[in-house]
């Protein structure tokens, strides 16, 4: 006697009442989400993106005048080379970026410029607090 599958007695699923639509969708999504996240981390390491926060009315020149930009070997120092831990550290350096740029953002929205006292704020001791030990 030949026996009968369940299988066989179900009528199919359509695809997508299916797990693997699902995981399809699920992958495809984060690939998404992903790509999306790192276009807008190169977006925001670049110089311009920086100046756009900072308020200092002297930073994006006196960066530009600096031996950051102008020096006898032609190389440039972007502002995330010092400013953030080194990239081969992800954690601390997705991290450190996520902090200074909400602090950075936050300040911006909330405080007015014109109660800074910048000179204070261009002396190298308040400035090495931004800047991470591994750099």
């Amino acid at each position: 006697m030949a026996r009968i599958s369940k299988r066989n007695n179900k009528p199919k699923k359509k695809f997508y009442k299916r797990k693997g639509f699902f995981l399809i969708i699920g992958i495809i999504i984060g690939v998404v989400f992903v790509a999306g996240l790192y276009q807008t981390s190169v977006y925001f390491s670049t110089n311009e993106s920086c100046m756009m926060c900072h308020v200092h009315p002297h930073a994006e020149e006196s960066w530009e005048l600096s031996v950051h930009v102008n020096n006898g070997s032609g190389v440039m120092v972007n502002c995330v080379d010092c400013h953030l831990p080194p990239k081969d550290d992800t954690w601390a350096h997705y991290t450190a970026k996520l902090a200074l740029g909400a602090r950075d953002v936050w300040g911006y929205i909330t405080k007015d410029s014109a109660d800074f006292n910048w000179d204070m704020k261009s002396e190298l001791e308040h400035a090495v607090k931004y800047i991470p030990n591994e750099s």
